[in-house]
């Protein structure tokens, strides 16, 4: 039997590759200083997006494999012989996971400060791609405990570091978590107080990805003005504040609940409540802005799709002609389409268009 030839190399480029590809292609062609510095900004944005969705992705899977801790520490009463409390030191918790964190590229850091009456120490999570994320946690210094005052301050630290590091990763310990009585002691025959009935499990929170899926739906059907009058007459968003910071916690999660947003959004419209009208380079702004894309990337489509002329050299929205904004605005649908198909593109470069 003939043996298979051997077929060619298939070289794949990383990001960094491509992107240093095209750097090299707008060089060779000449292209202004001002347009290579948009490109480095939309690169080094897209890269810190895909850093945090690394992020997220990653520790939604730490956290999947993630045991509850067991508390393996007694504190005995005064009788020297019933148990008081249990708890979980930090360096049994780290022991526990410390695989879990290097199969998932993280890494932690704990940094500790005073403030009057508290010590504070957080702890920043990194991820390999490069995003991180602090979490801090603050315990007040108890004066009246039985220690010298390095004692106290320890004892805050310890119990200030063990939580900031659970709350940075998610890390549940199991039972109730009785140590915070290290800095805050109570007498050992003061009765056991009824326990909290245990809240019920809140529905799947939304991200940044949520709400850059959630608000150009309703950009495409309706007035931007409309809409933050509404949103603001409604309690979504505060005087002031932009759609592009509406609250993650009032972000719907589902069709059926944006569905529900639009409707009531139409029977505003219909009631002819006052609305505070844009320019029309305010309503381009605050489109973009709450579609998520930025005004470089919206600039590299409007003279890539012939909107403007390949000279333009507008340095944001409100350089833009009203005329021109006007124009390019009527066709929302459209432009958001182009948007969305110019970052893919940038997020996945092809040399060769699909056949």
């Amino acid at each position: 039997m003939n043996k298979a030839e051997p077929s060619e190399a298939v070289m794949v480029q990383s990001p960094q590759d491509s992107f240093g590809a095209m750097v090299q292609r707008a060089i060779d062609k000449g292209v202004p200083v001002e347009t290579m510095e948009r490109l480095l900004a939309m690169y080094e944005k897209l890269q810190a997006r895909q850093a945090k969705a690394a992020f997220d992705a990653a520790l939604a899977s730490f956290q999947g494999e993630c045991p509850t801790i067991a508390k393996t520490t007694k504190v005995l009463n005064k009788d020297g012989r019933s148990v008081r409390y249990r708890y979980a030191p930090l360096d049994e918790i780290v022991g526990q996971i410390k695989g879990l964190l290097q199969k998932h590229g993280f890494s932690y850091s704990v940094d500790a400060g005073m403030e009057p009456g508290f010590i504070r120490a957080t702890c920043r999570v990194t991820h390999q791609l490069g995003h991180s994320e602090a979490s801090s946690f603050a315990v007040p210094i108890d004066r009246d405990a039985f220690m010298n005052p390095a004692q106290k301050v320890a004892s805050a630290l310890t119990f200030a570091k063990r939580y900031a590091f659970c709350n940075g990763f998610g890390i549940l310990t199991g039972d109730e978590d009785d140590d915070s009585r290290a800095s805050h002691a109570e007498p050992a025959e003061q009765k056991a107080q009824p326990k909290t009935p245990a809240a019920k499990p809140t529905p799947k929170a939304a991200t940044e990805k949520t709400r850059d899926w959630f608000l150009p739906q309703l950009c495409v059907e309706f007035e931007l003005s409309d809409i933050e009058n509404w949103a603001r007459h409604r309690g979504y968003l505060e005087a002031g504040v932009g759609l592009d910071q509406w609250p993650l916690a009032k972000v719907p999660t589902t069709r059926e609940l944006v569905a529900k947003l639009k409707a009531d959004l139409a029977e505003f419209i219909k009631a002819k409540q006052p609305t505070d009208k844009l320019t029309p380079q305010g309503q381009l702004k605050a489109f973009c802005t709450a579609a998520g894309f930025s005004f470089e990337e919206w600039l590299a489509w409007a003279v890539g799709s012939g909107n403007l002329e390949e000279d333009a050299s507008y340095i944001d929205f409100d350089a833009v002609p009203a005329e021109v904004a006007a124009r390019i605005y009527k066709s929302a649908k459209a432009m958001l389409k182009g948007l969305q198909a110019g970052r893919a593109a940038a997020e996945h470069p092809e040399d060769n268009p699909p056949e």
